[in-house]
């Protein structure tokens, strides 16, 4: 499983292969990492509907919706119909419910 977010919470790297912190040219950076590891196993985790998931989706990699990161007009974005598919979280912590502890 692979991780991309701007934020390296400590105690995650074991639920991660790898983490990659993207802030410019996500979109780009994020389709090189699917090539890398696979769609299937390549994650985006933000704060921001506009930043981060928008650039998810155009990627066409899986996202996750960290609530009540960014919440300010310029986050106000529609992501359009693939919204649907992002996973919404409040805080890390619910990330153990999704990611089982990677074994090695």
């Amino acid at each position: 499983m692979n991780y991309v977010h701007g934020v390296d919470q400590p105690g995650l790297q074991k639920y991660f292969d790898d983490i990659k912190i993207v802030t410019a040219g996500k979109v780009e950076v994020l389709q090189e990492l699917a090539k890398k590891f696979g769609k299937a196993e390549t994650w985006m985790i933000g704060d921001s509907k506009k930043s981060d998931i928008a650039a998810a989706l155009t990627a066409e990699i899986q996202a996750i919706y960290l609530l009540g990161g960014s919440n300010w007009a310029y986050n106000d974005f529609d992501c359009g119909p693939n919204y649907k598919y992002v996973i919404e979280i409040k805080n890390l912590e619910e990330l153990l419910q999704i990611f089982p502890e990677k074994t090695t």
